[in-house]
């Protein structure tokens, strides 16, 4: 849900188990914004809110890290050889809070690591699904194949004022 670039990512439920410390369910919510580019789509987000257990709220989690991710997906369209390709990068720094700063750091990071893993899984494999049904639906429908090709169209000409704008900037700060 969300807007034409932006949508939430509701992650299911996962229970994190570690050594020494009690059971937990975190329930990540990623707001991600969509960038098309001329050669690449660009997933990215600065935004993560951890719900799920009681502890999570008690101790304020979402408090105490910063939360980074560029997905990109690129294509390869060449006769005979079709590829979509998704690469992630994630970043996150965490300052331990209350209880949690008690437990070694290389347990945080195996949880937390695991915790990141499980949700990014969810988010590409939510993305690639969906874009499968699209491709479905576009191979099937000429309508839909239409209606597709104008808003790339349209997608087409704004890239391009981008891009001239971009070009003009530069000329004027080279010339500074």
């Amino acid at each position: 849900r969300g807007t034409t670039d932006q949508f939430r990512l509701c992650v299911p439920p996962m229970q994190l188990k570690s050594p020494g410390v009690p059971g937990v369910e975190v329930r990540p919510v990623v707001m991600a914004r969509v960038t098309v580019e001329p050669d690449q789509v660009v997933i990215f987000s600065d935004s993560c809110i951890l719900k799920g257990s009681k502890i999570i709220e008690d101790i304020g989690i979402n408090d105490f890290f910063d939360f980074t991710i560029n997905i990109y997906l690129t294509w390869k369209n060449e006769m005979g050889d079709r590829l979509i390709t998704a690469r992630a990068e994630i970043d996150v720094d965490l300052d331990p809070p209350g209880p949690f700063a008690l437990v070694p750091k290389n347990i945080i990071e195996a949880v937390g690591n695991r915790a990141l893993s499980i949700a990014l899984d969810a988010l590409l494999k939510d993305f690639m699904w969906n874009l499968g049904l699209d491709f479905d639906r576009w191979a099937a429908d000429e309508n839909y194949r239409k209606e597709r090709e104008e808003m790339g169209k349209e997608l087409g000409a704004e890239l391009s004022s981008v891009e001239d704008l971009n070009e003009s900037l530069l000329r004027y700060l080279i010339k500074r």
